[in-house]
């Protein structure tokens, strides 16, 4: 779920780079996967301490559009998108994988705590 930054554990990520992949895990860890395993678009995006075959992802620069050189796709073993469901703003709002299509919903800044 997305929320307003607290500085919580659970919002904060420790990326390991693992055969070209990257593996988000928060400091309790909790590893970021999509619920099921699943390849369908809508799958939620939710972390645990297990492993699951969906807990490597691909980061790749936003080359277009007005995140271009800021933001980064961040995709699934299925090769769609993080993305905040149906572009909503504000808190408690899913965080699925879809299918890409380059909106704002779909670019993610990575930077240090």
């Amino acid at each position: 779920m997305i929320s307003d930054f607290t500085g919580s554990d659970s919002q904060k990520f420790h990326v390991y780079l693992n055969n070209g992949k990257y593996a988000f895990v928060t400091p309790n860890n909790l590893a970021l996967f999509v619920v099921n395993d699943s390849a369908e678009n809508g799958a939620f995006i939710k972390s645990d301490p297990g492993q699951h075959a969906t807990n490597f992802f691909d980061i790749t620069p936003v080359s277009s559009g007005p995140w271009a050189g800021k933001a980064c796709n961040i995709k699934t073993v299925s090769g769609k998108s993080l993305d905040i469901f149906e572009g909503k703003v504000g808190n408690n709002i899913a965080v699925v994988q879809w299918q890409t299509h380059g909106g704002n919903n779909q670019c993610w800044v990575v930077t240090p705590a």
